[in-house]
């Protein structure tokens, strides 16, 4: 009975062993799909674009930090180890998307209009942002009118 139970314990870690190996491959294999499209689809480039869009805000609300240090920290934020953060958005990926979905989304970055949005997403991104923020000013100041208008 005792022999029996040892060896079915062992057999559980063996099973468990096994399988947080196979898992650790797939991940590894599929953190790489993940990097792969990242690349593919220009992911520093609109990151770049995202933390200067950032630091022009943050530069506003303090005028007195002299230019030299904000050209620093923003030097040190794009310097910021992009291995890190694919092993991170990996995660993400992981959880709503199958490596099929994956492959899909690479074949489609990798055909002519998945490449021209690519090249083209940093530019579209920077629009977006710039109209949406005037939108949203436009929005606020609106809010404010009907405020005031209700006697706020």
């Amino acid at each position: 009975m005792q022999k029996k139970l040892v060896f079915q314990i062992l057999f559980l870690v063996f099973l468990l062993l096994y399988s947080a190996s196979f898992l650790g491959a797939q991940s590894k294999s599929y953190r790489a799909r993940v990097k792969e499209m990242l690349e593919l689809t220009k992911y520093k480039e609109n990151f770049k674009v995202g933390v200067e869009n950032m630091m022009e805000n943050i530069i506003k609300l303090r005028p007195d930090v002299p230019e030299e240090l904000w050209i620093k920290l923003k030097d040190e934020f794009l310097g910021a180890s992009m291995e890190e953060l694919i092993d991170i958005v990996s995660g993400v990926y992981f959880k709503h998307l199958s490596k099929e979905d994956l492959d899909n989304v690479i074949a489609f970055y990798k055909s002519p209009s998945g490449s021209k949005l690519a090249e083209k997403s940093p530019l579209i991104n920077q629009e977006v942002m710039d109209a949406a923020r005037s939108w949203g000013e436009k929005i606020g100041q609106d809010f404010i009118k009907k405020l005031e208008k209700e006697g706020y």
